[in-house]
């Protein structure tokens, strides 16, 4: 019975349905040679029924797993990146509601994604703006630092305001610091959060 649990949907269907007719074939067999009827009456209707079974199998075959067919390529191309991918069944049973759920789904992920996305650019403008004022205000004491040096008589209160401007540079630096290790939290999550995408 492993052989059989082993097996594809597709052919699990297929052998059901051919059993089913070689069951009834047989029984109808059965009923011909116990009755007065011809036996090429029974192997006609043999026939006719192996004849008529199969595009009938092949027909149900197809609308069953179709919509398996259709979330399993849709998965693949959301694997890929491609969100914009729906699944459109249309039936009142499990698999209704795994296309239902699959679209929801794919709607929150790429939300998320959208999500990262804003928040990583907005990290990164923030760091930049503030990597721009430290460069500004590292000119600013630059030419405070010259200006010290030609101004002998005020030298000691200049030197207590560029302590105060170094310390506040410094808390700048350390602001900027934590903004870059936040950027390249940001970054690995976005990346590990593609990579689960891609892992389907």
């Amino acid at each position: 019975m492993n052989w059989f649990l082993g097996l594809s949907f597709k052919k699990k269907l297929q052998i059901g349905c051919y059993t089913l007719v070689v069951v009834y074939s047989a029984a109808m067999l059965l009923l011909i040679f116990e009755s007065s009827l011809s036996p090429i009456l029974g192997f006609v209707f043999l026939a006719v029924m192996a004849g008529l079974s199969y595009p009938f199998i092949r027909w149900l075959e197809r609308a069953l797993t179709e919509p398996i067919n259709d979330i399993s390529r849709a998965a693949l191309s959301i694997s890929k990146g491609d969100f914009s991918q729906k699944i459109h069944i249309r039936s009142d049973d499990a698999l209704g509601e795994l296309g239902t759920a699959f679209n929801r789904m794919t709607e929150k992920l790429r939300e998320l994604l959208q999500e990262m996305g804003r928040a990583s650019k907005h990290v990164f403008d923030s760091s930049r703006d503030i990597y721009f004022k430290n460069e500004k205000m590292k000119t600013v004491l630059e030419e405070a630092s010259v200006a010290a040096g030609e101004l002998a008589a005020g030298a000691n209160q200049i030197s207590e305001e560029i302590s105060g401007v170094s310390s506040a540079t410094k808390d700048i630096e350390q602001r900027v610091t934590k903004y870059t290790e936040s950027t390249r939290e940001m970054n690995s999550r976005a990346r590990q959060m593609m990579a689960l995408v891609n892992k389907g």
